[in-house]
C-alpha cells in the first residue's frame, strides 16, 4: 500500500512538471519591428513581410543579467516568419511578447522561448495599450468582475440574447467597450484591470437608439489560468 502511494505521488509530481514545463508564459504586448525593413517599403505591411530577407537578431537563451556577457549573445539571421506574430491592425504584425527585462524582450522563436534584445527603432506595445480603442470583446461570456480596480469579484453572465445578437455563433462571447485600463503593479502584466461597458446591442449591427448599458465594473487583465481577458478584432466590424 505504500508502495503503491509512493508511486501515485511520484506520478502526480512528474504529471505537475511537466504541465509546468509546457505551458506558455503570460502574453504582455507586442514588439513593432517594421523599421527594421522599412527599407523594403509596403513589405513591412504586407504578408510579404513573414518571408522578407533574413536580417540579424540577436538573441539569448537564458534571462538577461545586467552585467550580461556579449559572449553569450547569438546574433542569427533570420526572417520575422520565423517569431510568433500577431495580427495588430489590418496586415499590420507584430511579435507576440511574453516578458520584458531593460532592453531585452521574450519572444517564441519557432518552438523555444528567447530573449531578443531590442533595436533603437523597434516599438513595444503593452497588452493594455494595445486594446485601448479598440472593436473589443471579453473572452467568456462568464467572467469575474468588480466594481473598482482590484475589488471584490462576482460572477457575470452574459447571454447572446441580452446583448440582441443577430447571428450568434458557437462560443459567442459579448462585445465590450474599454473604459479604462490600469496598472496595480510596477511588473508589467502583475496585477492589470480593465474597466468594461456593456451594451444591449452589438457594435457592428443596425443599431436602435437610445443604446442602453447592460453591465459596467473592472475585469482582471488575465483569467486565473494566464490567458487574457479581454481582446479585439484588429480588422474591425
Amino acid at each position: 500500500m505504500k508502495w503503491t502511494l509512493k508511486i501515485f505521488v511520484v506520478a502526480l509530481l512528474s504529471a505537475v512538471q511537466i504541465k509546468a514545463a509546457v505551458s506558455e508564459p503570460k502574453f504582455i504586448g507586442t514588439l513593432d519591428i517594421s523599421e527594421r525593413y522599412a527599407d523594403l517599403g509596403y513589405w513591412a505591411e504586407s504578408d510579404l513581410f513573414l518571408t522578407a530577407p533574413p536580417r540579424p537578431y540577436s538573441i539569448l537563451k537564458e534571462r538577461p543579467t545586467i552585467d550580461q556577457q556579449e559572449r553569450s549573445i547569438e546574433v542569427i539571421s533570420l526572417v520575422p516568419g520565423d517569431f510568433l506574430l500577431h495580427e495588430t491592425s489590418y496586415e499590420n504584425k507584430q511579435m507576440v511578447v511574453y516578458g520584458i527585462t531593460g532592453k531585452w524582450v521574450r519572444v517564441k522563436l519557432k518552438d523555444d522561448f528567447v530573449w531578443l534584445l531590442m533595436e533603437n527603432d523597434d516599438r513595444f506595445s503593452s497588452y493594455l495599450s494595445l486594446i485601448e480603442g479598440r472593436l473589443a470583446y471579453v473572452t467568456q461570456n462568464e467572467f469575474l468582475a468588480a466594481s473598482s480596480a482590484g475589488g471584490e469579484t462576482r460572477p457575470v453572465k452574459i447571454t447572446p440574447e441580452m446583448q440582441n445578437a443577430i447571428r450568434p455563433y458557437p462560443g459567442w462571447v459579448p462585445s465590450i467597450e474599454i473604459l479604462e485600463t490600469r496598472a496595480l503593479s510596477d511588473e508589467v502584466g502583475e496585477d492589470d484591470w480593465i474597466k468594461i461597458r456593456i451594451l444591449d446591442q452589438e457594435p457592428c449591427e443596425n443599431h436602435k437608439l437610445p443604446r442602453k448599458t447592460i453591465f459596467e465594473g473592472w475585469v482582471r487583465a488575465y483569467l486565473s489560468n494566464g490567458d487574457i481577458s479581454v481582446w479585439y478584432h484588429p480588422r474591425g466590424c
